[in-house]
Order: structure tokens, then C-alpha cells, then sequence
């Protein structure tokens, strides 16, 4: 495993991790995981308190974490459905007896995980 896939999973439950709890657990020194927290900080994949020395993965790289991980699962079991569904603003769907709308302006993306019932909605605007 790289030192970023390792990063990435240190980041994923979401929570503000300390740059020396990191730097423990990759192995890398305090100033090369600074500019690779710099780096992705740019490219809006981390939230990074350079003051607090504090990062943590933002929501929707979090988000794709999960769903990649649940897809891989997906996989193994044919009881399981996930999918992504796109509500146009000022609109309903309705999934599973659940009515889902969405009052906003803007199109909304909806990743579903469906195990028998409605399990799960992680919600982006698209772009």
C-alpha cells in the first residue's frame, strides 16, 4: 500500500487527525506530509488547519471512500443495490415508500445503498 492510499485511510472516518499522529503512522517526515497536505488542501480533498496542524478528508472525498469500499462489497453479494440518482430542483422521487425532495435550486446527486431496504443517502450538487 503507498504512503497516500495509507493516508486516505487514516482520513476516512472523517474526523481531524494531528499532523504528528500521522507523520507516526506513515512514516514520513513532518515537512513532506505538510506539502502533500498543502497539495491536496488546494485541490479542495482535505480541510488542513496549518495553525492547529490538523486535517481532515472532506465530505465528498469521504463519500467516495465509502462508496468504492461498499462497491467492492457490493460485488460479493447479489443482495445489495447501489446507485446514484439525480433529483432536478424543486422535485420528489419516491424510493422504496420513501419520499425523497429536494427544495433547493439546483440539481441534487443522491448515492443509494438499498440491503433490503433503504440503508443509506449520501447527497452532492452536481456540477
Amino acid at each position: 500500500m503507498s504512503k497516500f492510499e495509507s493516508l486516505l485511510l487514516a482520513l476516512q472516518d472523517g474526523e481531524w487527525h494531528s499532523i504528528s499522529e500521522l507523520t507516526g503512522a506513515l512514516k514520513i517526515s513532518e515537512e513532506r506530509l505538510e506539502e502533500i497536505l498543502r497539495f491536496l488542501a488546494n485541490a479542495n480533498m482535505v480541510g488542513y488547519d496549518v495553525e492547529k496542524k490538523l486535517v481532515k478528508i472532506k465530505q465528498n472525498w469521504k463519500t467516495l471512500l465509502i462508496t468504492e469500499k461498499e462497491r467492492d462489497a457490493a460485488e460479493r453479494s447479489d443482495k445489495m443495490a447501489i446507485g446514484t440518482v439525480i433529483i432536478p430542483p424543486e422535485k420528489t422521487i419516491v424510493i422504496q415508500d420513501t419520499r425523497i425532495t429536494n427544495l433547493t435550486d439546483r440539481s441534487l446527486e443522491l448515492e443509494l445503498k438499498i440491503d433490503k431496504k433503504l440503508r443509506e443517502i449520501a447527497i452532492n450538487t452536481v456540477r
